[in-house]
């Protein structure tokens, strides 16, 4: 037997007993409801698919951050790289000088030595 795909298959448990929540289709539309198995006499209804749709759109809607919020957010961590990045080049700069002075006094103390 094939279960028909159903996008919140498995997701929610009843509030009540903590059945699982079942889903089915009557009339084009998808009913979720309590199995009932621990609490025959569980008091909670069936609700729409569209419904619970529209609580989880609600609950993500509140939870995102403001559009100006996330742009500072951006913001700061554009800031933040832009600094990292100057350090590093910083660091760079300087490895790259003492490197070659390194190089310099060692051709320097190679033909002290070569030349004595």
């Amino acid at each position: 037997m094939r279960l028909k795909s159903y996008v919140y298959r498995g997701l929610f448990h009843c509030a009540e007993c903590g059945c699982v929540v079942t889903m089915e289709t009557q009339k084009g539309h998808n009913y979720h409801h309590c199995t009932k198995r621990v609490k025959r006499d569980c008091s909670q209804r069936y609700v729409r698919e569209e419904s619970v749709t529209d609580q989880i759109a609600e609950l993500v809607t509140s939870a995102s951050l403001p559009d100006n919020v996330a742009d500072w957010m951006i913001g700061e961590v554009e800031n933040d790289q832009d600094k990292s990045m100057a350090i590093i080049e910083t660091a760079k700069g300087k490895a790259a000088r003492e490197i070659g002075s390194n190089t310099v006094r060692r051709g320097v103390c190679f033909d002290c030595i070569c030349h004595k």
